[in-house]
């Protein structure tokens, strides 16, 4: 069974209380390292997670990137999990990735997305296209999918391995992973919170997310993007 180093770039987490669903998530794991890396907050997140037990990191970043890298150089186990704040992995799923054989090295991927506690079509729609076509015909892997690697993936030199901007560093980290081999989609499941689309509006929001892709291929400024994407939510950084 893989031993698993599982790092949570968290904000301000008590609105949501998604933390605590991650949490409970691996309570049955005692194979699983969590590592809980907090920017800068005063909503009581620090607090809550200390008297939950959990190792909390400290850090004075906005930027969820590097609060992701963090984690990573503070984590001890070869393979390990981004598990995306406000999303958690089923039980079969935490199960599913202890026991992918990683002897091969080399070895990347994330897990099957859903939204969690909705039917809406839009949504459902949104989950596959991400499923079948953006993970398993592009190998880009978002990190609500829950991204996870080992480290022998990743140059020792590298003290940046998940490029250092303000949004779309899940796409870069994707390109960056697969010119070393192709992603594994683990068949489980990864819930995702659809607090973006509940709070904007599920059209509203869709439209945005392609907006904001448009953009990026265009080469808009990172830093202008992730304000729009933030806007009036302030879930993985304030502006």
């Amino acid at each position: 069974m893989n031993k698993i180093s599982v790092v949570i770039p968290v904000k301000e987490e008590m609105k949501l209380q998604f933390h605590h669903k991650i949490i409970d998530s691996y309570q049955a794991f005692p194979n699983c390292e969590l590592l809980w890396v907090l920017g800068p907050n005063d909503d009581g997140t620090y607090e809550d997670l200390l008297n939950s037990n959990q190792r909390v990191v400290l850090t004075n970043s906005n930027s969820r990137a590097e609060r992701i890298n963090t984690g990573i150089k503070e984590s001890h186990n070869n393979l390990v999990l981004l598990n995306h704040p406000r999303s958690f992995l089923s039980h079969e799923a935490i199960f599913a990735l202890s026991e992918v054989d990683c002897s091969g090295g080399n070895t990347w991927g994330g897990f099957t997305h859903e939204f969690y506690q909705s039917n809406h079509f839009a949504l459902k729609f949104t989950s596959f296209y991400s499923n079948r076509i953006r993970f398993d015909q592009t190998g880009i892997v978002y990190l609500d999918h829950c991204i996870f690697f080992t480290r022998d993936i990743i140059s020792e030199q590298d003290s940046e391995p998940v490029p250092m901007v303000d949004i779309f560093e899940d796409t870069l980290f994707s390109k960056k992973l697969r010119k070393k081999a192709a992603p594994l989609r683990i068949r489980e499941t990864s819930f995702t919170s659809p607090v973006r689309f509940t709070s904007n509006g599920i059209f509203k929001q869709s439209l945005m997310n392609q907006r904001l892709k448009l953009k990026y291929k265009l080469g808009f400024s990172a830093k202008q993007m992730n304000q729009d994407y933030e806007k009036d939510l302030n879930l993985n950084s304030k502006y």
